[in-house]
């Protein structure tokens, strides 16, 4: 086959990188080390770049095969480009220290963990290949040095009719009309392995963060997701997943100073498309409910940091060369910026998550990361979603209506009884303030609610609320006789000893006693004789 744009891309940058070497020699030794050294900085990390580049091209659908020893993994993209020819060639290894969002694959450089002589092939198309032999042959016929060989970037020609012929396999993706195969010979045993483990581990959640891919297929896992409006159809043949997510999305467009600080290349396309973010979480019965761990913060794929909430989080913050971890977010203003919306919405997503069948439901996504003192991401990330919830989060009241912000609200949680407790609360004027019923047993939207610093009405402030509403409520014998209970097992609570003793003449001393039509404290009545008569 002759060679088309594909193969004259490659030819050009094999004469580019051939005249580096030739004008320095030791340029050669430099880009081997690099190269390894970036490979080392990648393992584990090969399997979500490939899908990073599967969605750079607009595939809907990936499948990955392991026959013997090689790893196959194809698309339905729209194909390797010409301009993806330097990308996928050692100009991506170049060290990064200013940081780049993920919106585009970190190139090739991951797949040499598993294979050193990858193989990118367009159906019925070009393609590359990168391999040592073809490189050392390459540097001895221009008079180089080979005792080192830079193979990760130097690109070969590889029509797909040549592919197919050594490797029939290739007929199989073609039959199924996927465009682009990527292919990876040579897998030792011990490597595929860890492949056939890294896809069974591999989370089906990550899926959301792609804005094409939606459908894997690999041995021993399917998963699919299925948009919605508003609700997401997640399916995983590992049965590892809740079905059905709420998810929402959100594109921004950054205050034009922020651009400054991205590379040309990023600046121009988040000033054309905008940054996007999404937040997602399962819906069990209707509602929405926490994931069930902590999830890492997405960046279009997985960091190793863990978000401050039980919610899927992706936000296209900077992130490090080796797209592991965000650049410090309070030291960066981009990422700042970022981390504030990101905030923004994760309130604006809980407060949407409200239902009436069980108003305390939508706080209890609130509940933190316990260990988040250790894990900066996720320390600020909590700090400035708390800052915007004590803004913005709003919460039931007793009748079920989503109104009381965290400084309004007011959360009972005293010793005994709750259930008395709000029976005299809510017949005083703290009514208005008072969280709705379902909250007083929701452990975890209490948990939620103590982290943003929602006041508590604890057994002091009720002692204290009914001194002060005993006399206009001395006729209504029901809230007497809640008084009475309430404090009965209260006193019971501690039955012995010197604290016994406090707390009777703690109750002593509030007026609860009805005598003709009005209240009068236990101790008050201390020298009279007392007597009670029906109505």
């Amino acid at each position: 086959m002759k060679s088309g744009p594909i193969g004259k891309a490659i030819e050009e940058f094999k004469n580019r990188r051939l005249g580096v070497y030739k004008a320095d020699p030791d340029q050669i030794v430099r880009d081997t080390r690099v190269a390894e050294r970036a490979t080392k900085d990648h393992v584990g990390r090969w399997l979500f770049e490939l899908l990073q580049n599967s969605d750079d091209a607009e595939a809907s659908e990936v499948q990955i095969v392991i026959d013997k020893d090689a790893i196959y993994v194809a698309d339905n993209g729209h194909g390797l480009q010409p301009t993806a020819v330097s990308a996928i060639c050692g100009t991506d290894f170049s060290d990064k220290t200013a940081g780049t969002i993920g919106r585009k694959g970190v190139g090739f450089k991951s797949v040499y963990e598993v294979s050193q002589n990858p193989q990118v092939l367009t159906v019925d198309g070009e393609g590359i290949e990168f391999g040592t032999e073809k490189t050392k042959e390459w540097l001895q016929e221009n008079g180089l040095n080979d005792s080192h060989v830079p193979y990760q970037w130097i690109p070969f020609f590889i029509p797909w009719g040549d592919a197919q012929s050594r490797d029939p396999y290739l007929n199989d993706f073609k039959a199924k009309a996927f465009k682009t195969v990527i292919r990876l010979p040579s897998l030792s045993p011990e490597n595929k392995q860890k492949v056939e483990q890294l896809l069974l581990e591999w989370p089906p959640h990550a899926l959301f963060a792609f804005r094409h891919l939606r459908q894997i297929k690999a041995p021993g896992i399917e998963v699919v997701l299925t948009e919605g409006d508003g609700v997401w159809s997640l399916h995983d043949s590992r049965g590892q997943t809740p079905v059905e997510w709420r998810v929402t999305k959100y594109t921004e467009l950054p205050p034009s100073d922020l651009l400054q600080i991205l590379g040309a290349d990023e600046r121009k396309v988040i000033d054309m498309e905008g940054v996007s973010f999404l937040i997602a979480a399962p819906l069990e019965s209707g509602c929405v409910v926490p994931t069930s761990d902590y999830l890492p913060v997405h960046v279009f794929y997985p960091t190793e940091q863990k978000g401050p909430v039980r919610l899927l989080l992706h936000a296209e913050f900077l992130v490090k060369s080796d797209r592991t971890a965000l650049i410090p977010v309070d030291g960066n203003p981009f990422n700042a910026w970022v981390a504030d919306r990101l905030a923004h919405h994760v309130c604006k997503f809980v407060n949407d998550s409200y239902r009436s069948e069980k108003p305390s439901s939508h706080a209890a996504l609130l509940v933190p990361f316990a260990d988040r003192a250790s894990h900066p991401v996720a320390e600020s990330l909590w700090r400035r979603i708390a800052n915007e919830a004590k803004k913005s989060l709003r919460l039931a009241d007793v009748e079920g209506c989503q109104r009381l912000s965290l400084e309004e609200a007011r959360l009972i949680s005293v010793s005994v009884r709750p259930d008395l407790a709000r029976t005299l609360l809510e017949a005083t004027s703290v009514r208005g303030q008072l969280l709705h019923s379902s909250f007083d047993d929701d452990k975890e939207a209490r948990r939620a609610l103590r982290e943003l610093g929602c006041k508590e009405i604890q057994d002091p402030d009720l002692m204290a609320a009914i001194a002060e509403n005993a006399d206009s409520l001395a006729t209504d014998t029901q809230w007497l006789w809640a008084c009475w209970q309430w404090l009965a097992k209260w006193v019971s609570k501690e039955p012995y000893g010197e604290k016994h003793e406090k707390r009777i003449e703690v109750a002593r001393s509030l007026p609860v006693v009805p005598v003709d039509g009005s209240v009068m404290k236990a101790s008050d009545l201390a020298d009279r004789i007392v007597t009670w008569k029906p109505d």
